[in-house]
């Protein structure tokens, strides 16, 4: 092999890994990390659509930290609603079968429902079931005293 020949295998071998990297930076800027364990629940782009930035492309689920959000806490009775209360939940799929969870959180601001004035309530359970899944339907019993 001759110096010339050697010289020109080696300058393709730094163009080829000159491609590599910049190969490997494309993958990286066009790769997206969930910041935690989750599945993709829901895919809101199809190959080859323009996302406008700022957009959601996807939405993520984790099924071991499962939530209830409620919209129907009327104003009469939000101040009897506190973080931390005990809350029962009841979903149509397993009629037999109650979850405890806790008042989450308590939006402060109210939404109109059905007439009136309500307040959304997030209710976190405390040990979800493998049964549950996001979407179900589901009943929040939260016990107030006037």
């Amino acid at each position: 092999m001759t110096a010339t020949t050697l010289a020109v295998a080696e300058a393709a071998v730094r163009e080829a890994e000159a491609a590599l990297a910049a190969a490997r930076n494309l993958l990286a800027d066009r790769t997206l990390t969930a910041p935690f364990d989750a599945i993709i629940s829901k895919v809101a782009v199809c190959p080859g659509d323009v996302a406008a930035p700022g957009s959601a492309l996807i939405s993520l689920a984790t099924l071991d930290r499962l939530q209830v959000r409620t919209r129907d806490v009327l104003e009469n009775d939000v101040s009897y609603v506190s973080v931390g209360q005990a809350v029962t939940v009841k979903v149509d799929a397993l009629p037999e079968t109650a979850f405890a969870g806790r008042v989450a959180q308590i939006e402060p601001q109210g939404v109109l429902y059905r007439g009136d004035v309500a307040f959304p309530v997030v209710v976190e359970l405390d040990a979800p079931s493998p049964a549950l899944l996001w979407g179900m339907k589901a009943v929040v019993e939260i016990l107030i005293f006037h």
